[in-house]
């Protein structure tokens, strides 16, 4: 049986991939007198911003007169759309979805879809291209029957697969467009937390290892690409319960000079402990 992924561990593969390098705590202590305090460089801070950190640099460091190594300082930093341009899971999930990137069968996988959806329509904006309103309970019927379709085709090879391969298949292209809203949808009724949660669920099936490549590959193929929205359609030819719709996501994510060097300037120890949130 493969090992069970905590959100614990799926937090820790994507920002061990993203966090900016940081330098090894010193062999010997430094001194006070050593060298004067690291400076931020100016960069595109905000001057206010800028100022306010480095008086927290400079009072809790271990260039301050108050510095305790035993008991060392530690800063607690906001990762996506802070520490980072744009958001990991999601840059996942968007991988995923264009490269059918699923390992569990279908009768497994509607386990991880939040299946008690209301049978009244979702809110606005929620509605097909022909105007009409999506129930959420037949929008997740017609994701299981793309996710047949692309199982029963793709099931037997290595993934992630090839984009180029999916690109022009309607079950794809139908899967992707409707994943993408239910997503949407469910954190418009549900929540920021409840959506999150049901993005790590999909990652079922993988080992740590697994996640921690298809992160990488994520991540790379994102910060190769331009910051944009993009809509995805489901075809006509597969209109499903819901009938064709379409969906727009941000593709975005790019690391920040200025984070970098805050990172490695931090003067806890020569840098900064993060806890990633």
């Amino acid at each position: 049986m493969l090992p069970s992924l905590s959100r614990r561990s799926f937090g820790l593969g994507l920002t061990g991939l993203l966090a900016a390098p940081r330098i090894a705590q010193a062999s010997t202590p430094i001194m006070t007198s050593d060298v004067p305090p690291p400076t931020l460089e100016v960069l595109k801070w905000a001057p206010a911003t800028r100022a306010a950190l480095q008086s927290v640099m400079d009072a809790h460091g271990h260039y301050s007169e108050g510095y305790d190594a035993n008991q060392r300082p530690y800063a607690v930093f906001d990762w996506d759309e802070t520490a980072i341009v744009g958001n990991v899971q999601e840059t996942l999930f968007h991988f995923m979805l264009e490269h059918f990137s699923f390992l569990l069968p279908a009768e497994q996988f509607r386990h991880l879809l939040h299946v008690g959806g209301s049978e009244h329509p979702l809110p606005a904006p929620f509605k097909n291209l022909a105007g009409q309103p999506i129930i959420f309970s037949e929008l997740i019927q017609d994701i299981l029957e793309d996710y047949r379709a692309l199982a029963a085709h793709y099931g037997h090879m290595p993934h992630p697969l090839p984009r180029e391969e999916l690109a022009d298949d309607p079950a794809l292209q139908a899967f992707r467009a409707r994943m993408a809203l239910y997503h949407q949808a469910l954190r418009a009724i549900h929540g920021e937390e409840v959506a999150q949660r049901g993005l790590i669920r999909l990652l079922a099936g993988q080992t740590v290892q697994d996640v921690v490549a298809l992160t990488r590959a994520a991540n790379e193929s994102a910060l190769g690409q331009s910051i944009e929205r993009i809509t995805w359609k489901s075809p006509a030819s597969r209109p499903g319960r819901t009938g064709p719709l379409s969906v727009t996501i941000t593709q975005a994510l790019r690391l920040t000079p200025e984070m970098a060097d805050l990172f490695q300037r931090g003067g806890a120890d020569d840098r900064v402990d993060a806890l990633f949130l």
